[in-house]
């Protein structure tokens, strides 16, 4: 799959995007935006609208089965 892109609106932030995206904040995904786009650590928090921010192929991580002890 190749990747795809967005473009910011008013009030969008790295974290709101990859919630957006990607449907998770997890710090490795936060960071995978940042490396794919490095130009975005020279905003605040807050981004400007019109930026267009390149989505990466992230893997999802493999759901991990819960063991039960006890019932």
């Amino acid at each position: 799959m190749s990747d795809q892109f967005y473009r910011t609106k008013d009030g969008d932030t790295v974290d709101y995007i990859a919630w957006k995206q990607y449907g998770n904040q997890n710090p490795g995904t936060v960071e995978t935006l940042f490396l794919a786009n490095p130009d975005l650590s020279q905003y605040d928090d807050t981004l400007p609208a019109g930026l267009v921010v390149r989505l990466p192929d992230i893997p999802v991580a493999e759901e991990t089965q819960t063991v039960k002890l006890w019932d």
